[in-house]
């Protein structure tokens, strides 16, 4: 599936308020491999087959959102699901992206400190931008991807994690909180912050660029 990445000035100028839902509890903390938000009435989890045809795009993206080079996204992402295999049977809850976005999140670090990366790699254009757009649209939504980019790199990890599952995977907040193993308000806090720095980022590059057209 892939997403299209609306204009960057509307991810940074939205309300960060949390999203409240029936089923949300009030916060996450350090949650297992073996549940995400349980439910009484829990059905049994999906057969692994139809759990990567649902959610393999998903933990592709997850996967270069966290940092893991293009080249090596392929097989991080079999390593996510062989590593969610052997924990599915004892899977309890409804929350599979929130699920599997930990265990990529673990699996990205380590993949990182193999390859001793100092710093995150980009993520693909071909991943954000709409594949039936015009060629005029096309090269426009690239430029925002490259833009978008080269802000992300510039924020914490912490803020980053947040903003890109909350405005690129459009995931609820109670599901980024229990996918970081975080409460609520701290994503919307961190949600916040991230978008404060991206508009001032923006600015900032803005500026430049209009010194650079006077000069």
């Amino acid at each position: 599936m892939i997403v299209a990445l609306p204009v960057i000035t509307t991810f940074v100028n939205t309300s960060a308020t949390p999203i409240q839902r029936d089923d949300a509890g009030g916060g996450a903390g350090s949650p297992s491999l073996d549940s995400a938000a349980p439910d009484a009435q829990a059905s049994p989890p999906l057969p692994l087959a139809e759990l990567y045809d649902s959610y393999a795009d998903f933990v592709y993206r997850s996967l270069l959102g966290l940092g893991v080079a293009p080249a090596r996204a392929e097989d991080a992402m079999q390593d996510v699901f062989i590593i969610a295999n052997q924990h599915l049977a004892s899977f309890q809850g409804t929350f599979y992206k929130a699920w599997l976005f930990r265990i990529a999140h673990s699996v990205a670090r380590n993949v990182r400190r193999a390859a001793k990366r100092a710093q995150a790699e980009p993520l693909e254009e071909t991943q954000l931008v709409d594949p039936t757009a015009s060629p005029f649209e096309h090269a426009a939504q690239a430029e925002q991807v490259r833009l978008l980019n080269e802000l992300l790199e510039q924020l914490k990890d912490r803020q980053r994690e947040v903003f890109v599952l909350a405005e690129l995977e459009q995931l609820p907040q109670v599901e980024i909180a229990e996918a970081l193993g975080i409460h609520v308000n701290t994503v919307a806090n961190r949600l916040s912050a991230a978008r404060e720095n991206l508009e001032r980022l923006l600015r900032k590059r803005q500026n430049l660029v209009a010194a650079g057209r006077k000069a």
